[in-house]
C-alpha cells in the first residue's frame, strides 16, 4: 500500500506551529513562538470560547475590560464568605441566619455581575479568599508593631508614661533606686 498520497509534501507542510492555528502565515512575530506556547494559548482560546488568545493582542481588550467586574466580584466573595460564616456558626448555635450563596447575593442587585460571577466562579472565589484572608491577617500584624513599638516608647519614657504606670504595664525601678540609694 502506498502511503505517499496521505503524507504532505514538504511544500504542503506549514511552515511554523502557528501558521495551521490561524490559518496562514502569522508573519513575523509568531515565528518564535514555541510550540508548547501555541498549543497552551489554543487551551486557552477554548477556555475563553474564542475571546482571548496570550498570541492575539487585539483580544487583551476582553480580558482587561473585565477587570473591574472581576476585582468587584472578588472582593464581594471575600466578604461575604465573612457573612457565610458568621451565619454558619451562629445557626450552629442556635440562630436562624439565611444561608446565601454568594451567587444569588450578587443577583440580588446586579444580575450582569452576577452572570459574571457564575462564569469566573472560582478564581474570583480564590481571589476573594486570599484577600479575605491576607488584609486583615496583614492588618493586625500591623497593629500589633505599633503597639510594641509604643510600648517600647513607653518604657524609654518617651511617650505614654503615663498610661504604661496606671495600667501596670512598665515594670517598676524599685531595685534600680534601691541600688541607687545604698551606692550613696
Amino acid at each position: 500500500m502506498d502511503t505517499s498520497s496521505y503524507m504532505p509534501q514538504a511544500s504542503q507542510a506549514p511552515q511554523n506551529s502557528t501558521e495551521s492555528l490561524f490559518g496562514g502565515s502569522s508573519g513575523e512575530l509568531f515565528s518564535s513562538v514555541p510550540s508548547y506556547v501555541t498549543a497552551a494559548d489554543s487551551h486557552n482560546i477554548g477556555a475563553s470560547k474564542g475571546t482571548t488568545s496570550w498570541l492575539e493582542p487585539e483580544t487583551y481588550v476582553n480580558a482587561l475590560g473585565n477587570a473591574g467586574k472581576f476585582i468587584t466580584v472578588a472582593a464581594i466573595s471575600g466578604l461575604d464568605s465573612f457573612y457565610r460564616t458568621g451565619a454558619a456558626v451562629g445557626n450552629w448555635m442556635g440562630a436562624d441566619f439565611d444561608e446565601r450563596t454568594t451567587d444569588t447575593f450578587i443577583a440580588g442587585f446586579d444580575s450582569d455581575l452576577a452572570s459574571y460571577y457564575r462564569a469566573n466562579k472560582e478564581s474570583a472565589d480564590l481571589v476573594g479568599f486570599i484577600g479575605a484572608s491576607l488584609i486583615p491577617g496583614l492588618a493586625g500584624v500591623k497593629a500589633l508593631n505599633m503597639g510594641q513599638k509604643a510600648l517600647a516608647a513607653s518604657k524609654l519614657g518617651n511617650v505614654g508614661g503615663n498610661l504604661g504606670k496606671a495600667m501596670g504595664l512598665l515594670v517598676p525601678k524599685t531595685e534600680q533606686y534601691i541600688v541607687a540609694a545604698s551606692s550613696k
